[in-house]
């Protein structure tokens, strides 16, 4: 080997070298807030803090980003990041700026950061917006009913000998699948349906908190089952002998999610208004596919989707106003782990390259002499 393969060697090693050790530097981060939530008039703003650490494995560069931009903008609510790229820790400024035509209620505003790791951590944050002043002691409060607006849904004719398959993405972009299994016939008016349409839909959901006996938890958003346009508790899923027939739901969430049922509303065109909890649902985590599940829903009704947040620390107190809820998210990715002594077999491995190339140049150069 001459003294040019041995540099050419030298310069190849040190590029390997380097790539590897750029590539370990993967990890994951979380966001917190210096607030748990805001309390903002129509037609102004407010400002909170936030910060983007480390959780696991090595520093590299995080992004930070604001998930349901869209869905904010349509009830007149604008947010800005002050910082939305750096290799963490590092702090920005939230600015939210709420217009003079927004409905008074409570806001979810969904962060989420990403890096280099596949994996997303997802952050939560509350906007309550006050109700405007009245200039007035005799005005008698509305009766605020809940709603459910329909965001997304798929419909498609089932032959009960045969089941089918439904998914739907949700504004987050997990998957909700509810499987019909072989032989699932629906009772309905007296009569037995061997052919009937299901519609899997999802919902917006305003005027709803969670139930009082499970007041700390965020309503996230609804889901229906329909047959033949319907959602009623009257229709059942059955087998061929007329037993109940659960249907297999799944949802890509961890096992901080669960759900209520909801009854006692009712239909407007493609809108459901009213109603109220049952009671809570059984799920089962499935922690091998990161999913929950449910085999007990038999009867095409309205569920309401919760969560019980675990990345955000609560410093200030609700106020008291009714809130309105749009659909969130909370983190589902497990995180990426990183143990510390990864580092060292890097800087291990880097130094016993650097000793052979060494001891090669020298002997290349020996031989010259």
């Amino acid at each position: 080997m001459n003294a040019k393969s041995a540099l050419m060697l030298t310069i190849f090693s040190f590029v390997l070298l380097s790539t590897v050790s750029f590539a370990s530097g993967i990890g994951t981060s979380k966001i917190t807030f210096s607030s748990a939530n805001l309390t903002i008039a129509p037609g102004a703003a407010g400002t909170v803090s936030y910060t983007v650490s480390l959780v696991s494995g090595n520093v590299w560069g995080t992004s930070t980003n604001l998930v349901n931009s869209a869905n904010l903008s349509k009830e007149g609510i604008n947010v800005s990041l002050s910082k939305t790229y750096s290799d963490p820790n590092y702090t920005g400024v939230m600015t939210i700026r709420i217009s003079g035509t927004t409905k008074p209620g409570r806001y979810a505003v969904l962060l989420n950061a990403t890096g280099d790791d596949p994996s997303i951590t997802n952050a939560l944050f509350t906007v309550y917006v006050k109700t405007s002043a009245v200039n007035t002691t005799t005005t008698v409060p509305p009766t605020v009913v809940p709603a459910f607006t329909l965001y997304n849904s798929t419909t498609k004719t089932v032959n009960a000998t045969k089941g089918a398959k439904f998914s739907i993405m949700a504004i987050d972009g997990k998957r909700i699948n509810v499987t019909i299994p072989a032989g699932t016939y629906v009772e309905m008016n007296n009569k037995t349906l061997s052919s009937y349409n299901f519609t899997l839909a999802l919902y917006d959901i305003s005027n709803l908190s969670a139930p009082s006996t499970a007041s700390k938890d965020i309503v996230a958003y609804g889901f229906a089952y329909l047959v033949n346009g319907l959602i009623s508790p009257n229709i059942s899923f059955v087998n061929a002998t007329g037993a109940d027939m659960p249907l297999i739901t799944t949802a890509q969430y961890n096992s901080s999610w669960t759900s209520w049922t909801l009854l006692g509303g009712k239909q407007v065109n493609t809108s459901y208004v009213g109603g109220s909890y049952k009671f809570a649902d059984v799920w089962t985590y499935n922690s091998t596919k990161n999913e929950i599940v449910n085999t007990q829903f038999f009867k095409p009704v309205m569920w309401v989707f919760m969560i019980k947040p675990s990345n955000v620390t609560v410093t200030t107190t609700a106020p008291t106003t009714v809130p309105t809820t749009r659909p969130t998210t909370i983190p589902t990715t497990a995180p990426y782990t990183s143990t510390s002594s990864t580092g060292g077999y890097y800087a291990a491995a880097i130094v016993v390259v650097v000793i052979i190339i060494i001891v090669v140049i020298a002997a290349t150069m020996r031989r010259k002499k």
